[in-house]
């Protein structure tokens, strides 16, 4: 079943349902035989109650039987195999209603919810404007359309909608509150620049000393997409270095967008150079693939160039993501995988993610215990959790991560590794 964080009712059948078999049984049929078959709707209603939808959608065909046309019967009837996800099979009942009934009201709510739960926001966009054209004062129909633009992250055309609503009906409870949540979104979409600061520590079992790092960042989103540029500090194997980055994501279509970026330092355990290229496609309306390279140049050793490709999906709050990172060699190719997981919560600024990877992959620094900008082992695994939430206030975050890694780094011997890191970020 399709939901967001405005589609609470979808979260059980009983007040789906009800709510909108009400308004189904409200249109007031004329004739005779329509009325006389309104105890089947009465019916339906009733086994929709007991979570029977199998048995409400035989009352539903009964009626149906009787007269094909029948525009309440049809319109239940796709709702039933909406909450069901069968989307097509509701589309093609909805489009034969409004082809006789083009501005049937009930019809276009339900195809809206079709479009909408189905992620086709364009099409849902297109029948709540059908819909408001004939309806201009619809409570229901400007709403949905709100829902639409969330979706989309336009939230100042949501709540432009929402402010409407609620100008016909101050009392309509679901605007009231969709109207709060688009607020705080809308406050968190309008910080365009932000700024940061992260350290972390890693610990190992044995060979290494502690590690310290310190990563700060400023990023820009713009029209065109998002600039960011920040400094690195480390000390790794009692060795002082700084990094500058500069990292640029533009947004060449609605669908497609692009990173370019790279990086310098005259310091011995970070790279002299580097540089980066990647893809993004959007496709399927929630996926989105990468493609893309990277090289890195240390003093005194050959460059490393690594081949990068990614799938991730999104379904509601959850985002999966697969990448993989390609790295040929003189007699061999270097592969490591990853998989993360991230779920944001209602704040979009609150997330949780799980990072899980095994492999060999090129470092961004120099390892000067085997002096190459990589290691070698036989097998990595490691595992990274990271959080972040707003703190004091909806313009300051507070970032947190604990990693672990296992692997070999000499033949037969193990080495692990614990990092630890916090960090804040405000927004402007």
């Amino acid at each position: 079943m399709k939901k967001s964080i405005y589609q609470h009712f979808n979260k059980c059948y009983l007040l789906t349902g009800f709510i909108f078999i009400l308004i189904s049984s409200s249109y007031g049929q004329a004739n005779t035989k329509q009325r006389a078959d309104t105890g089947s709707i009465r019916k339906a209603i009733y086994y929709i109650s007991k979570n029977q939808t199998e048995k409400a959608k035989i009352e539903c065909r009964k009626i149906l039987e009787k007269n094909p046309k029948r525009a309440d019967a049809n319109v239940l009837l796709a709702r039933l195999y909406s909450w069901e996800n069968k989307f097509d099979t509701a589309r093609t009942i909805l489009a034969d209603v409004l082809q006789n009934q083009p501005f049937n009201k009930d019809a276009l709510n339900a195809l809206i919810n079709v479009e909408l739960w189905s992620n086709h926001y364009d099409k849902a966009l297109f029948y709540a404007d059908r819909g408001l054209a004939a309806y201009p004062t619809s409570e229901d129909l400007l709403i949905k359309k709100a829902k639409v633009y969330e979706k989309q992250s336009n939230y100042n055309e949501a709540l432009k909608l929402i402010n409407k609503t609620l100008q016909i009906n101050p009392n309509n409870k679901e605007a009231l509150r969709i109207h709060e949540l688009l607020k705080k979104k809308n406050l968190l979409n309008s910080s365009k620049n932000g700024v940061g600061i992260f350290y972390q520590n890693d610990q190992f079992d044995k060979s290494y000393t502690p590690w310290n790092s310190v990563s700060a960042y400023f990023y820009s989103v713009r029209k065109w997409g998002v600039f960011s540029a920040g400094v690195n500090y480390a000390n790794r194997f009692k060795i002082n270095g700084i990094q500058y980055e500069l990292n640029i994501f533009p947004r060449i279509s609605h669908s497609m967008r692009a990173y370019v970026g790279g990086g310098y330092s005259k310091d011995y355990i970070f790279p002299n150079y580097k540089f980066g290229a990647s893809l993004y496609q959007k496709f399927l309306k929630i996926a989105e693939l990468e493609v893309g390279a990277r090289y890195l140049k240390f003093k005194n050793l050959p460059a490393i160039i690594i081949y990068t490709g990614g799938v991730s999906v999104r379904y509601h709050h959850w985002r999966g993501t697969i990448n993989t990172y390609i790295t040929p060699q003189a007699s061999t190719i270097n592969q490591s995988y990853q998989v993360s997981a991230q779920y944001s919560f209602k704040n979009p600024n609150e997330r949780i993610v799980l990072s899980l990877s095994t492999g060999l992959s090129p470092r961004n620094y120099l390892d000067t215990v085997n002096n190459k900008g990589y290691v070698f082992p036989k097998n990595s695994n490691r595992a990274e959790l990271r959080y972040q939430r707003a703190f004091f206030s909806n313009k300051s975050l507070i970032k947190a991560s604990v990693g672990y890694e296992k692997n070999d780094y000499f033949s037969g011997v193990k080495r692990a590794r614990i990092s630890a890191g916090i960090g804040l970020e405000f927004l402007f």
